[in-house]
């Protein structure tokens, strides 16, 4: 699973048309897919969001949180869709209060505030990645200081560091997310070094091979030399 972007892309014939995209910045360590994941997801993502349109232009706008449900279950599966607010605002001419309200009264936005209050307090996660990629989710959709609000919301004071580290676990590459899955504890997945991937799961691998003074002593080590 990526971090997939919605983007109002405009073409050469002047047409202005929403469209999925991954984004890349080479100063971020966020999970950059293949080109054949790309070229597989993206349009699966793009046919989901004009389904999602046609349903809301054919029918009322109590079906809105409905037609969300079935786009966030079909493109769950495949990537973390963000940005989807602001192309929604301008696809169906409404109020950004009218999208946000659809979405918190979805049971997409119920069943991940309910996974991520379920785990917040477990020190053994039942699926860490899974409590991660919830985190990232909400905050690609409504933004960091609105999730903080939410969760406060839902009876879940969790820091704004917290949140951060969370969200840069769910954009790991998938052999990491991997060893979390084997056991590679949250808390130290939040303090890998901001190095290539290939070097970065190397780490990972390492770490999860050690018990947690263990890991935090290695991570020291690590970072000292590349300072």
């Amino acid at each position: 699973m990526f971090i997939a972007k919605m983007r109002q892309i405009t073409y050469p014939n002047g047409e202005k048309l929403t469209r999925s995209v991954v984004p890349f910045n080479a100063d971020d360590v966020t999970y950059f897919p293949n080109e054949d994941e790309i070229n597989e997801v993206l349009p699966k993502i793009d046919e989901e969001y004009q389904k999602l349109i046609e349903t809301f232009q054919k029918e009322e706008l109590e079906t809105f949180p409905k037609a969300l449900d079935r786009f966030f279950e079909n493109v769950s599966k495949f990537a973390i869709v963000g940005d989807l607010i602001d192309v929604l605002v301008k696809d169906l001419n409404v109020d950004v209060e009218v999208v946000e309200k659809a979405l918190t009264n979805t049971s997409w936005f119920q069943q991940l505030t309910d996974n991520i209050g379920s785990e917040f307090r477990k020190v053994k996660k039942v699926d860490a990645v899974k409590y991660a990629e919830s985190v990232r989710q909400l905050v690609e959709v409504f933004g960091l200081n609105y999730t903080l609000t939410l969760l406060r919301k839902h009876g879940i004071r969790m820091k704004r560091s917290t949140v951060m580290a969370l969200c840069r676990v769910a954009g790991e590459t998938p052999k990491i997310k991997e060893l979390i899955r084997k056991g590679l504890k949250l808390t130290i997945a939040f303090e890998l070094p901001s190095v290539g991937e290939e070097d970065r799961e190397k780490i990972a691998e390492e770490l999860l091979l050690k018990d947690y003074p263990e890991a935090k002593r290695y991570l020291k080590k690590v970072k000292r030399g590349l300072s």
